[in-house]
């Protein structure tokens, strides 16, 4: 019973990446899937990263969810990253991926936020027209990734408006230079769930195939550990807010009404109270494995 979208609204700020480390380092429970979401209308790059063929993925969840969906369904259409993480592979090309998206974009989306597990999902750009729209609104929430400067964020502060009207929304800053996450939230209105450290050799040597344990004592992959427990934490006080007013399950919540109205600002994480345990930064390291290309190098 949670779908937590990442986007991002202009310029390249890593969108793949945050999702997919904050995906890896999600907490699981006993009896809850969780899984990685390609969801991009542009197109997946793990495929083409780990070598893994596009099917079973979006392609056949899509035909799958164009029918219907049973609670064992996800698992049918995932597979797995060397480290074991699962993941809903999109095709890379744009056209494929697309289609796959907008024909049953706005089904999957209410189907995963309702679902038996967690799921974390890459949206790509979060434009207007794009062919996602309906999935990213049947989101729990939406977390824009962005770099604190003008050109993006103005950009993406006038979409977060439009989205606010159907989903929480909240923005995970790349950095904190030159706008801290006070200034952001104050001057958009907006909570900044995360403000995560930027390293572009962290980000280089996940997306070229490095050794993941060269990765665990990074402080990214740290700031998303805590990251990841805080958002977790904050669904699960959603559903019990929900299983408590309106009875468990979705069929229960009366119509128009989700129950899940614990602010996004709540999440709030500050990059000085990193995960204190190495075992959890280990953890997320070696849940996304390396890229097959780099196995014999």
């Amino acid at each position: 019973m949670t779908l937590v979208c990442f986007g991002s609204v202009k310029g390249s700020p890593g969108v793949t990446l945050t999702a997919l480390l904050t995906a890896a380092a999600w907490p699981t429970e006993e009896g809850r899937t969780k899984a990685f979401v390609e969801a991009d209308p542009d197109g997946g790059s793990l495929a083409l990263r780990y070598r893994l063929s596009p099917r079973p993925g979006l392609l056949s969840l899509a035909a799958a969810a164009s029918n219907a969906l049973s609670s064992d369904s996800i698992v049918d259409h995932t597979q797995m990253l060397p480290g074991g993480l699962p993941v809903v592979i999109a095709p890379p090309s744009p056209e494929q991926a697309s289609v796959a998206i907008d024909s049953v974009g706005g089904e999957l989306g209410q189907w995963l936020a309702n679902g038996p597990g967690d799921f974390i999902a890459d949206v790509g750009r979060l434009s207007v027209n794009a062919a996602n729209s309906r999935f990213v609104e049947a989101a729990d929430a939406v977390l824009v990734v962005c770099r604190p400067v003008p050109d993006q964020l103005q950009p993406a502060a006038q979409r977060m408006k439009v989205l606010a009207a159907s989903t929480q929304v909240g923005w995970v800053l790349i950095g904190q230079k030159p706008y801290s996450p006070s200034d952001v939230s104050e001057a958009f209105g907006f909570p900044v769930v995360a403000a995560l450290t930027d390293e572009p050799k962290t980000a280089t040597a996940i997306t070229s195939g490095v050794d993941p344990h060269r990765l665990k004592r990074s402080s990214l992959t740290s700031d998303v550990a805590t990251f990841a427990s805080s958002m977790s934490g904050w669904m699960n006080e959603r559903r019990r807010t929900a299983e408590t007013d309106f009875g468990v399950g979705p069929e229960a919540t009366p119509e128009g009404t989700t129950g899940l109205d614990s602010p996004l600002d709540t999440v709030l994480v500050e990059s000085e109270r990193p995960v204190e345990s190495p075992d959890v930064t280990d953890a997320v390291a070696e849940a996304i494995g390396y890229p097959q290309r780099a196995a014999g190098s």
